[in-house]
């Protein structure tokens, strides 16, 4: 919707947000030394690119999986 000032003008805005978002929440999880959560990012392409980040925790990881499955799935249709 709005412009965003960013160095690589090739990423789409709704990259950048991907990526910062990953980042910040890479720096949280450090910082709490928390090891058991895990941002899985999906990226779907279709007329515009969608980005999606689940959390879970490690011990949810085979849910994660089959949810990341189905919407990458749902790409294909």
């Amino acid at each position: 919707m709005h412009e965003i000032a960013r160095r690589d003008p090739s990423l789409s805005p709704q990259k950048f947000r991907s990526n910062f978002f990953a980042k910040m929440f890479e720096r949280y999880v450090q910082s709490k030394q928390e090891s058991n959560f895990v941002d899985i990012p999906i990226e779907i392409k279709s007329d515009r690119d969608i980005y999606i980040h689940l959390i879970a925790r490690t011990k949810h990881l085979v849910y994660v999986d089959a949810i990341k499955k189905m919407l990458l799935e749902m790409e294909n249709k």
